[in-house]
């Protein structure tokens, strides 16, 4: 462990003789030390946390030390102590009310709800129960592709959060039911942190950070400046050095998907998740911005058109010999994320398989009788976006 420590050091001192540390040099440790990393982001993340923590717990004490302090006076001088510390209370008191009065914003989205999705939160709860009940407290549907968990702290404290499933329509849309239901046992896997506890805490705690950012640029106080300012640093901080996590989050998120899927079908769900993205991104929705350019009148749907659109576009393509190229590369899209051949390695796979490109989405599945109507709000939405963005 002291070599290792000692290693860490070494490095760091190297890479600050030569230019700063890169996000790709901090990957490299964590790949490298992957214990001495997790140990060193720890002790950041208490760091950050500092403010959140130590602030209230000092506002309760200061008021003992200045009483003790009062007894104690015997000479004028010694007033001083009693003064310094009246102002450090007083500043704890200013800063303490700025944290108690946050009010944090659940995430956005169409809130669905048990009564009229059954199947979708039946399946939800096989998989909580799986995990020892994980608690999800609410299920949205956003414009965003992926399925993703996003943690809410409910009042000025991080321990205690509203859990909310996020479900992009995109991916619902689009992709088969099995698939989809491997990418719920990933994202809600992934929240109870029961392969990697630690892991989990610190990959949440990154956004947790940053909704505390995002309240305190609401109000403005000289209170709120000051952690304003601190908690911008030690985001920055956080952030940049924490890519190692964010990295090893997405490969440990597959590690739960394989709790209830078998290898074979988990390889064809990451590979229609790579080819998802990568058509909706530079087909589908490049294709959507250009038709608005030119038939500016024109009422074109695109959620209501996309599954069809999808499905019609990727069948033009040899899948298989995609994903090849895409495993060659070795290049990922974000230096964050993992490549197609990293995830490959880690669930025991040397070779790509074409994934399964169904007219039967996870959205008709598990949406049954309201997936007309959560269709055709979302295409409201993106009406009501463009024509703002257009004024």
């Amino acid at each position: 462990m002291t070599s290792k420590a000692f290693a860490f050091i070494k490095t760091l001192k190297n890479y600050r003789c030569k230019n700063p540390i890169s996000q790709k040099s901090v990957i490299r440790f964590s790949q490298i030390h992957p214990r001495t990393y997790l140990i060193a982001i720890l002790g950041l993340a208490i760091f950050c946390m500092v403010y959140i923590l130590v602030i209230p717990i000092l506002t309760i004490y200061f008021p003992y030390i200045v009483y003790q302090k009062i007894q104690l006076v015997q000479a004028a001088r010694e007033w001083f102590d009693v003064l310094l510390y009246l102002s450090l209370f007083f500043t704890c008191v200013a800063l303490s009310d700025a944290l108690f009065r946050l009010r944090f914003v659940l995430p956005m989205g169409m809130a669905l709800k048990e009564e009229k999705q059954p199947l979708l939160f039946s399946e939800i709860d096989k998989i909580r129960k799986h995990y020892k009940n994980v608690k999800i407290h609410r299920v949205i549907i956003d414009s965003q592709t992926g399925v993703r968990v996003i943690k809410t702290p409910r009042r000025f404290l991080p321990f205690f959060c509203i859990n909310t499933l996020v479900i992009g329509l995109p991916t619902m849309q689009c992709t088969p039911p099995d698939y989809f239901r491997s990418y719920l046992v990933g994202a809600i896997g992934q929240l109870g942190g029961r392969h990697a506890f630690f892991l989990s805490k610190l990959y949440f705690l990154n956004d947790t950070l940053q909704q505390y950012l995002e309240n305190y640029r609401t109000t403005r106080s000289i209170s709120n400046t000051v952690c304003r300012y601190y908690l911008t640093v030690m985001v920055r901080l956080y952030t940049y050095f924490s890519v190692g996590i964010v990295k090893r989050y997405v490969l440990e998120r597959d590690r739960y998907a394989l709790d209830l899927s078998n290898d074979s079908d988990y390889l064809q769900a990451i590979g229609f998740e790579y080819l998802l993205n990568n058509y909706l991104r530079k087909n589908y929705w490049p294709q959507v911005e250009q038709m608005q350019r030119n038939y500016q009148n024109a009422a074109y749907d695109p959620y209501a058109s996309m599954s069809r659109s999808v499905l019609e576009g990727l069948q033009q393509y040899d899948l298989k010999a995609v994903l090849d190229r895409l495993v060659r590369s070795g290049t990922p899209a974000r230096i964050t994320q993992p490549s197609f051949s990293e995830r490959l390695v880690l669930i025991g796979m040397n070779k790509t398989e074409a994934p399964v490109v169904s007219p039967l989405n996870a959205a008709k599945t598990y949406l049954g009788p309201t997936y007309s109507l959560v269709v055709k709000l979302m295409d409201d939405l993106w009406h009501k976006s463009n024509q703002r963005e257009t004024r």
